[in-house]
């Protein structure tokens, strides 16, 4: 039974292959079937050579825009201060990242070399030519402001792609610049960039796991401290935050830190490195606080937030302001010091020490005068008998006699 049913169904499945002819279906002679060759081997051609046609027309583009590009790198640098470069910040973007590659544009192996060759030169242009200008465009009118602060919108949203992000921070920072350097006539054009900015930063320090990369700012505190410290204070909020997560409580730090390294910048922003030393006591307060279970990030944290509090105590020795609440943060790093947290890295133990210490001296000697100061009679005296052409041992001779 079983071969009777497979023979069945052999049967059944040759049936199926047979072809039935149409009754439409002509016969062809040989002849007709060389001429239908001729014209299948023609069309084959012509579709080959267009494909061909359309390669070469993609590989001259490609170097057309290599072209064009060095064309832009010698205006770069011969036109630095002309508005006309801001122009060419998006065009040389999209160009960054796409390639110059549309639906049209049939790419073929041999180009790819090319493709790769544009890629990196727009991307080297914009980033370390454009937007590392020595001397930045001047803004000439109200319109050109406008336009500068639409395209820095337009910049801050790319920031949470992965392909852009990089060269829209760097454009977002090059932007920045441009306007700072108007401000004097544009003042409300560069508060609004700031207000951008500022919202931005709020935006990443609200969530722990935010899609915005924190490069933009760090490269704003490392780099250019003159815009960042009008930024200090949001960036101290964000460490404030009980919800921060570590990683952006200690990248805030770093900001702060990066911030103070430059003397001469804070030295310049009495006013805003004050008001960071009246709120040290509560930015540090998160990562130090608690006897919780120690784990890498609170340990990196806190040495980080440590590091932070001595070198503001050092700063403020040199500006002098009297705005660190002192005893809150001695109590603060002495408590953290006994914590488990603490003990379970020396290095960290011993910063938190040092906080504690350096605190103590400065209590110790309250008369220190961080100012400099005022000459006495005899350093007058002194500064006198160097103007009369004597000298120091002559001048001492005779005030001992």
């Amino acid at each position: 039974d079983e071969e009777d049913e497979e023979d069945e169904e052999m049967e059944v499945d040759q049936n199926q292959l047979k072809v039935v002819p149409d009754e439409d279906d002509e016969e062809w002679d040989d002849d007709q079937m060389f001429k239908m060759d001729k014209v299948i081997g023609m069309a084959v051609k012509s579709r080959m050579e267009e494909a061909k046609a359309a390669k070469q027309q993609s590989s001259m583009s490609l170097v057309l825009k290599l072209r064009v590009m060095e064309l832009i790198e010698v205006y770069l640098s011969r036109q630095q201060h002309s508005p006309q470069v801001l122009l060419l910040m998006e065009p040389l973007l999209t160009l960054a990242v796409s390639g110059g590659n549309n639906s049209n544009d049939k790419v073929g192996q041999g180009n790819a070399a090319q493709r790769i060759s544009l890629i990196a030169k727009a991307s080297s242009l914009f980033a370390e030519r454009l937007c590392k200008l020595k001397s930045v465009p001047l803004l000439a009118s109200k319109q050109q402001a406008d336009d500068a602060l639409e395209l820095l919108q337009t910049l801050l949203e790319r920031l949470n792609s992965p392909l852009q992000g990089e060269l829209a921070a760097a454009g977002t920072v090059f932007l920045l610049r441009v306007l700072a350097a108007a401000a004097a006539a544009f003042p409300k054009a560069l508060a609004q960039a700031e207000g951008k900015v500022r919202e931005l930063m709020e935006k990443w320090g609200a969530k722990k796991h935010s899609n915005i990369k924190p490069g933009l700012f760090v490269r704003l505190f490392e780099r250019h401290p003159s815009i960042a410290w009008r930024l200090a204070d949001t960036a101290a909020a964000i460490a404030q935050q009980e919800s921060t997560g570590w990683f952006q409580r200690a990248a805030v730090y770093d900001m702060l830190l990066a911030l103070l390294r430059q003397r001469q910048a804070y030295a310049e922003n009495a006013g805003p490195a004050a008001a960071l030393f009246g709120r040290l006591a509560a930015v540090v307060q998160p990562a130090l606080a608690g006897d919780d279970e120690p784990n890498k990030k609170k340990t990196r944290t806190a040495s980080t937030a440590l590091d932070l509090a001595l070198k503001c105590l050092a700063a403020e020795e040199t500006l002098g302001t009297g705005a660190i609440k002192t005893k809150e943060l001695q109590e603060m790093a002495s408590a953290f010091a006994q914590s488990s947290a603490a003990k379970n890295s020396k290095a960290v133990q011993s910063a938190a020490m040092r906080v504690a210490t350096r605190i103590a001296a400065q209590k110790a000697t309250p008369g220190k005068k961080r100012a400099e100061p005022e000459p006495t009679p005899k350093s007058a005296k002194k500064g006198e008998n160097k103007m009369n052409g004597q000298t120091p041992k002559k001048k001492k001779t005779a005030a001992s006699a």
